[in-house]
């Protein structure tokens, strides 16, 4: 079969095109997989500022938005205040942390899903340190009761957005360059608590890890979300057509309970009174989780929601070898 000259061109620029592709894919490192992301656009179309910061930018991500850059003031006081606590000079401390970020500087941008080359080596580094010193501080002063301005408030909502976080690693070295080293010897997981009783779903108490934390969570928002999954395997032996709503368990006589399991704030549990001979008298009870209703409720779910998504195609593109995508 003849090919026209034209046909050729085509071919050979397709080739190419392809192989330019397909090399600069093969170049990219896969050493670190992507855990910090802009929000879907699904999600963020349905509600855009339950992704956008209120207060303060922490990362990159937002770190260019006018409306936040009046409060870098502020936060350079925050980690003033939590160098002036430490027995060590300031220049020393911030030494030490700049020394930890430096030598993983390549790992934090593999974090970011979103390009992030606009910012070089020391200015991303300098942003590591100075939100993470912040965050430190920022939880040791609710943690003490210290009283906030209304705008701080919104603190901490701020700190667990899918689009403005820093990696979890980052912040356990500046924390154990900085907080460890005055403070009693609690595992950061344990010293965010008071973080996360602000942004706690439901009623009660969350359980956070203890003495040490023995899973590498992606960010605070990754660790909120862990507190929410079960810590033992839990399936169900029923298939999805048979899960009927709140309203149609109602209507067919089904009580409702608030859940009192301490260990997982989610537990959900049916009690049917089988040890009685009149069992068929009694309504079947369904314990659940109490739901707390605020302001800021939609905006911790749709969060949590967008870090679920942007973690399953995480999990699909590694297993895939990274998308082929040009």
């Amino acid at each position: 079969m003849d090919v026209e000259c034209g046909d050729v061109n085509i071919v050979h620029e397709t080739v190419r095109s392809l192989l330019d592709c397909v090399g600069e894919k093969q170049n990219v490192t896969n050493t670190f997989s992507p855990s910090i992301y802009m929000a879907p656009s699904t999600l963020r179309n349905l509600s855009p500022n339950s992704f956008m910061p209120r207060v303060v930018s922490i990362g990159p991500l937002h770190r260019k938005d006018e409306n936040l850059q009046r409060f870098e003031g502020r936060k350079a006081a925050f980690v003033h205040d939590l160098l002036s606590r430490s027995d060590s000079s300031s220049t020393q401390m911030l030494t030490t942390c700049a020394e930890r970020v430096a030598s993983v500087i390549e790992k934090i941008r593999g974090c970011y899903a979103a390009d992030v080359k606009s910012y070089d080596d020391i200015e991303l580094a300098k942003m590591m340190v100075m939100d993470a010193c912040f965050i430190l501080e920022f939880i040791h002063k609710i943690s003490v009761g210290s009283n906030l301005r209304l705008q701080d408030q919104y603190i901490p909502y701020d700190l667990v957005l899918l689009e403005n976080q820093i990696p979890f690693f980052v912040l356990e070295d500046i924390y154990e360059c900085v907080i460890y080293n005055f403070e009693e010897r609690l595992s950061l997981t344990a010293f965010i608590h008071p973080l996360l009783k602000y942004t706690n779903l439901f009623q009660g108490r969350i359980k956070v890890g203890g003495s040490r934390s023995y899973f590498n969570h992606d960010h605070i928002l990754g660790y909120l979300h862990h507190c929410y999954q079960p810590k033992n395997d839990i399936s169900s032996g029923f298939p999805s057509s048979t899960i009927h709503s709140a309203v149609e368990l109602d209507h067919a006589g089904v009580n409702f309970m608030p859940n009192q399991d301490a260990k997982w704030p989610m537990a959900m549990e049916v009690q049917m009174y089988r040890s009685t001979i009149f069992w068929f008298l009694f309504k079947p009870t369904l314990t659940m989780p109490t739901l707390r209703i605020d302001d800021f409720t939609e905006l911790i779910l749709r969060n949590l929601i967008a870090y679920e998504q942007s973690y399953v195609v995480n999990l699909m593109s590694h297993h895939m070898q990274g998308p082929w995508i040009c």
